[in-house]
């Protein structure tokens, strides 16, 4: 059997599993949690979910999924595997409880059941029509073999699986029925295969194990005028809304591509992937879920997801309804959602079919991000109607404020509105107004977190005699200094981590973040130059900070290791907590002069003061 530790760090998720437990914010490329494991107010652990680990910078403590179950909930490992095990649904070898015992022997019909109907499409006679039809969609043998394709028979016999069924196995008509392989007969007590005169389609779990089954009509059949596609019902082993088609044939290329593509459809994965094109999954032609969700997120560390529904209106309903879900279960992702449009009336299926390979690789490469899709969408809406009135225009605005407020990043959200504003010929300021008054409403927020970033403090500037003189802010030189020991020494780093200091410059504090999240990312990593280049890198969309990082850049070439780095780095500390003190003094200074001398208020603020007062004298001693 295969190793049931390794398939529950292959399903887990660590940011998931932490995050039902402590709550967890997005940090840069990781993310950030205050630490269960020791007494504490800040978010002093880190958690990668590209590696599947958490880090606490200050009492130490860290591991897998395993170690923070084990740790957090004081349990042995043995009671840890079966508490993951049950929790994410993999079978221990020591386990074998009655359920699970049922659940074995269903799995065990369906691989049976899987085999059955593949033979028989390969050679029976009255499989010769699923055969034709399969030809007819250009399948070949490797994919028929690869899928697992069957055919189910329909002749007088209606119990030829349930037969084979008891023989092999020695089960009875009620577990076949809950295995979703039987139905019973509403007349009388007989059962009797749920699959009849039908193409299988055999559908997997994660691990590769059959568990159900998408039968779709053949052309000329008895059935020719019923259901398309007979699914198999919910079970014990099969929950639809938890199961993607394909991941587990899809999940290495996706790990190798760092992006999947969402179909909908049982034949437009698979004829993508005779066309080589196998980084996809099918969500069974229903409505995304939550659950489904998370599985398309965890085998791409980008978290870049392409939605390549049908082109027709069903299909670009189901598309926006899937968007605003992934926006919902992914909001504190980077996630990147691109939109794979098929030029046409056409579904992948067909479209690849039809041109080929390199044409859909050719539409992946030029995938609109979901935003870009909904506004190109809109200004052509208006275009094709040069009459629009302004009422027209402005329900739009409205519209695609909604797709705003899917953006998880101030920056994006601005850099947005100014592209809303010249492609549907608006005025910034009104643009900026009235969308930032729609997203207040939209999150019932009373401060609209969306608003243009505010103005980082500059510079100082003063008048002297008419004329303006510059004056370096001397806390600037400070922050930077720690900044580059913090870069070069891993133990200064984690002492800043754990001291409660406040940095003066909006620049700096999200420098030192992002500091944080490469030492955690690259623990083993010394050299500071390559660690610099990560942070450039990083940091490089956002050209406020590309004064700041050349400032650091410089410094860090002037700046020569020595051996006193933690001597200055308690200098800097001490003269950072002087001036927030001296900051906070001036505050309470200004609240006294405003209250009237020993009153009630007066003496708690005077009280505050001195206590500031005496901080200030000790750190000068």
């Amino acid at each position: 059997m295969d190793d049931p530790i390794q398939k529950i760090k292959d399903i887990a998720d660590i940011v998931e599993l932490v995050s039902e437990i402590i709550p967890v914010k997005r940090s840069g490329a990781s993310y950030v949690a205050v630490c269960p494991f020791h007494s504490d107010t800040r978010p002093s652990m880190h958690i990668s979910p590209a590696k599947g680990i958490y880090k606490c910078f200050s009492c130490g403590a860290g591991g897998d999924v395993f170690k923070f179950w084990q740790d957090y909930y004081q349990k042995d490992f043995k009671d840890t595997l079966k508490d993951l095990a049950e929790k994410y649904g993999v079978e221990l070898n020591y386990i074998e409880p009655e359920k699970q015992k049922d659940n074995n022997l269903k799995i065990q019909m369906h691989q049976i059941a899987e085999d059955y109907y593949h033979q028989l499409l390969q050679a029976a006679l009255p499989a010769q029509k699923a055969r034709d039809y399969l030809n007819e969609r250009g399948f070949n043998t490797t994919t028929i073999n690869n899928f697992k394709l069957g055919f189910s028979p329909d002749d007088e016999d209606w119990q030829k699986l349930i037969k084979i069924l008891k023989e092999k196995l020695q089960v009875s008509n009620e577990l076949i029925e809950s295995a979703g392989l039987a139905v019973k007969s509403s007349k009388n007590d007989n059962y009797y295969d749920r699959f009849r005169g039908r193409l299988m389609i055999p559908i997997h779990d994660e691990r590769s194990r059959p568990i159900g089954f998408g039968a779709r009509v053949l052309p000329g059949s008895k059935d020719d005028n019923g259901a398309k596609y007979i699914n198999s019902p919910e079970t014990d082993i099969y929950h639809k809304g938890s199961t993607l088609f394909g991941l587990d044939l899809a999940k290495a290329s996706i790990r190798k591509e760092n992006a999947v593509i969402l179909v909908e459809g049982f034949f437009d994965l698979i004829s993508l992937h005779q066309a080589g094109i196998t980084n996809v999954v099918a969500n069974q032609g229903t409505a995304l879920t939550p659950r489904q969700i998370k599985q398309l997120a965890k085998f791409t560390e980008s978290k870049r997801i392409y939605l390549c529904f049908d082109s027709d209106q069903a299909g670009q309903n189901a598309s926006d309804k899937a968007c605003q879900l992934i926006a919902e279960v992914l909001g504190n992702f980077d996630y990147e959602l691109r939109i794979i449009k098929v030029p046409g009336q056409k579904d992948p299926d067909e479209f690849v079919k039809t041109n080929g390979s390199e044409a859909f690789r050719e539409l992946i490469k030029n995938s609109p991000l979901y935003i870009d899709h909904k506004i190109d969408t809109a200004v052509k809406e208006l275009a094709e109607n040069p009459s629009a009135s302004p009422f027209e225009k402005n329900k739009k605005l409205k519209e695609l404020v909604k797709y705003l407020s899917y953006l998880n990043s101030k920056i994006l959200i601005n850099e947005y509105q100014k592209i809303i504003a010249h492609k549907l010929k608006l005025s910034e300021d009104l643009v900026f107004s009235e969308t930032n008054k729609l997203l207040r409403e939209l999150k019932n927020e009373d401060q609209n977190p969306y608003e243009a970033t505010p103005q980082r403090p500059k510079n100082n500037f003063t008048n002297h005699n008419g004329h303006v003189i510059y004056t370096s802010n001397p806390l600037n030189t400070i922050e930077q200094e720690l900044l580059i020991l913090a870069l070069r020494d891993q133990d200064i780093l984690f002492k800043l981590i754990n001291e409660e200091l406040q940095l003066s410059n909006p620049d700096h504090k999200e420098i030192l973040e992002t500091i944080i999240d490469i030492c955690f990312e690259h623990s083993e990593l010394d050299d500071v130059n390559l660690k610099f280049q990560f942070l450039m890198e990083r940091l490089s969309v956002n050209r406020e900070l590309s004064k700041t990082l050349a400032e650091l850049g410089i410094k860090l070439e002037q700046d020569i290791a020595s051996d006193n780095k933690q001597e200055r780095y308690q200098e800097l500390i001490k003269r950072i907590k002087e001036s927030n003190l001296k900051s906070e003094f001036k505050r309470l200074k200004d609240q006294l002069s405003a209250l009237h001398d020993e009153s009630p208020e007066w003496l708690v603020v005077h009280a505050e003061k001195l206590k500031i007062e005496q901080e200030i004298h000790r750190l000068r001693v």
